[in-house]
């Protein structure tokens, strides 16, 4: 399905990406339309790995953004279709672990799926652990997803996609409040054994574009001032 190779495409595009500095943006959110939205901007904004040298950690969040915006340049994909897989995945919090030791000649000794899944967590920005969800408290529909992400995956990575953890957590917590939201002020943190990966949102990737008004770059929204000049940074019009 296409779909699916899209969404692979974009996974592999985690192997390449590195961390940008950004200056924090503590005024009010503005974001931009969903079609606007960088893919590789959001992958890197939603993939933690662990600062460990002698590991190949992958830990991914995958927000409702990540596959409206997959989705959105797809022109085999309806809106019906794409509405559909959107409120089946807004059932959820779904996130995506990869672990592994590397040897002492770059071979790496993956954590099997299974294995991974019982060390993975969620914590909600009130302190609440979360673990992921048993097969049966999951629709059919969101297993045949990953199910068929499954397959796409491990043919375009190789034995790190055949050692993907797809972890389907609660959306909210027991107050029932959304653990995990792309677009709005919060924060929640993603667990692999002792590991901690804290993510603050929103998103850098889904906000809208900053301007300097002196030397007319252009910045992503997360940015406060311009790191030439120093003037304040404007939304663009």
């Amino acid at each position: 399905m296409s779909y699916l190779s899209k969404l692979a495409a974009s996974a592999l595009v985690f192997c390449f990406l590195q961390p940008l500095a950004v200056v924090a943006d503590e005024g009010e959110a503005r974001l931009r339309p969903i079609g606007e939205v960088p893919i590789n901007d959001l992958i890197q904004d939603t993939q933690y790995s662990s600062d460990d040298p002698d590991r190949v950690t992958l830990v991914w969040w995958l927000p409702d953004e990540f596959w409206e915006v997959s989705f959105a340049g797809d022109p085999t994909m309806t809106e019906e279709g794409t509405a559909e897989i959107l409120d089946l995945v807004s059932e959820y919090t779904v996130a995506i672990f990869v672990d592994g030791k590397m040897g002492p000649f770059g071979g790496v000794r993956f954590v099997p799926p299974a294995q991974l899944r019982s060390q993975v967590k969620l914590m909600s920005a009130a302190g609440e652990v979360l673990l992921p969800l048993g097969d049966e408290d999951i629709s059919q529909d969101m297993i045949l997803l990953i199910g068929g992400m499954r397959p796409v995956l491990e043919n375009m990575l190789g034995p790190m996609g055949e050692n993907m953890a797809f972890a389907v957590f609660p959306r909210k917590d027991s107050k029932g409040q959304i653990i995990a939201d792309a677009s709005k002020a919060g924060s929640f943190e993603m667990g692999l054994g002792n590991e901690k990966f804290p993510v603050q949102t929103p998103l850098p990737s889904l906000l809208s574009v900053k301007s300097c008004g002196t030397c007319e770059r252009e910045y992503r929204g997360d940015y406060s001032y311009c790191p030439y000049d120093r003037a304040e940074l404007q939304h663009a019009e």
